[in-house]
């Protein structure tokens, strides 16, 4: 099976000018409050995935005590959203899937996309390496979803609490240069 990132609006003139059938996966990450890419299902029978969460790559709750991200404005990756795309990629992976394409995007295709399938393309697969030498991987999605796939953190540490760590770590400097 072939896997591939790109940006939203190839997958918008994609549902334009062809019709999608059940050889073909996507993944859709959009930012809130816009929606995913219209989807008709009446003239695409492919599996479709839509996800809403911004490009964040810190838990929200440390972000906003920087003060530069209100959290009612900002949704991030969760772990439940983690769990939604790691079931329909199992899915899709499935030997009778017949699929033959699986497509990430999100907004422009660098960072949220290329780390849902990185994550993927490495459990799946098991290189990863092309997203991380042509992208750059959301390291929060990345993170959590290989957690989710392993069925565990994958260092035994989650991606919330290695920042907190980093940013206390800091904080502490600051205050001793005092």
């Amino acid at each position: 099976m072939r896997v591939e990132v790109c940006p939203r609006i190839a997958v918008e003139r994609l549902f334009t000018t062809r019709k999608l059938d059940s050889r073909v996966a996507i993944i859709s990450i959009h930012s809130p409050p816009q929606g995913p890419p219209e989807y008709d299902a009446s003239i695409h029978s492919c599996h479709f995935l839509p996800l809403g969460f911004h490009d964040i790559e810190g838990p929200i709750e440390v972000l906003s005590r920087e003060g530069d991200w209100p959290v009612e404005k900002y949704q991030e990756f969760t772990p439940e959203l983690a769990k939604r795309a790691t079931a329909f990629a199992k899915r899709i992976f499935q030997p009778d899937s017949g699929v033959k394409l699986f497509i990430c995007h999100c907004d422009a295709g660098v960072s949220r996309s290329a780390a849902m399938a990185a994550a993927i393309h490495r459990f799946f697969i098991g290189d990863d390496s092309i997203y991380f030498k042509t992208r750059c991987p959301n390291s929060l999605v990345y993170r959590l979803m290989l957690q989710e796939l392993y069925g565990a953190p994958v260092d035994g540490t989650s991606y919330g609490e290695v920042f907190s760590r980093i940013k206390q770590e800091q904080n502490d400097k600051t205050q001793g240069d005092e």
